[in-house]
């Protein structure tokens, strides 16, 4: 995969067009499907932004005490698995004839979008399972909610065209949040020294797995 096509896909994957994309499912599943379904989906999207924040405040405060070599698990494939997925699922039990197509489209994207982190050295690969991790557990914890609700039809080329509209006007803007939890992380590992017992454990425990073996 070249740079120009990684960088192309992975903009998809930014939390400027996913934020705005999750804030349309939301609406669209308040308004032609429930309430609950809404509510089902924006907690799951809340676990997994949440999730996704502690884990890269954690690493990107304490890895080097850790000794680990995991920096910042990736955002991009954790929020694209939920959100892409979630649009996935709504719109794959909505048709039986074009099932396949969307389900196939949905994991392409997500793959696509998990690629390009490590082709552009953004992230490892640990990261990015780490991150895939994350989404996959949000978007289980949103199937296995809305799988239990009743789903009156919506209209899915109106679904489609949202998306794309999304797409279209956002595609290229970017959030610069993960410049700003460096700074924070920084701030918390000079000035306090939350990392030092998790450093002098995990060298202990290495130690002595080796010894066992």
């Amino acid at each position: 995969m070249s740079r120009a096509i990684a960088l192309s896909i992975t903009d998809c994957g930014d939390l400027a067009v996913l934020l705005p994309l999750a804030a349309m499912l939301a609406l669209v599943l308040w308004r032609f499907e429930s309430p609950a379904a809404a509510w089902a989906w924006l907690q799951a999207l809340a676990f997994c932004m949440l999730a996704t924040l502690l884990l890269k405040i954690g690493f990107l405060t304490c890895s080097r005490a850790w000794g680990v070599d995991i920096l910042s698990p990736s955002g991009h494939a954790s929020m694209s698995t939920a959100v892409y997925g979630a649009l996935t699922l709504v719109m794959a039990t909505q048709t039986a004839r074009w099932r396949p197509l969307i389900v196939l489209s949905g994991v392409l994207l997500i793959g696509a979008i998990a690629m390009t982190r490590t082709t552009l050295h953004v992230h490892n690969n640990a990261e990015v399972e780490i991150g895939l991790a994350v989404g996959l557990a949000s978007l289980g914890v949103f199937a296995w909610k809305y799988r239990r609700l009743s789903h009156p039809k919506i209209n899915l080329p109106a679904i489609g065209a949202g998306a794309a509209c999304v797409l279209a006007l956002l595609y290229g803007a970017r959030l610069p949040v993960e410049s700003h939890l460096y700074k924070f992380a920084h701030t918390v590992r000079t000035q306090t020294h939350v990392c030092r017992p998790i450093g002098v454990i995990m060298p202990v425990r290495l130690a002595v797995s080796a010894t066992a073996r």
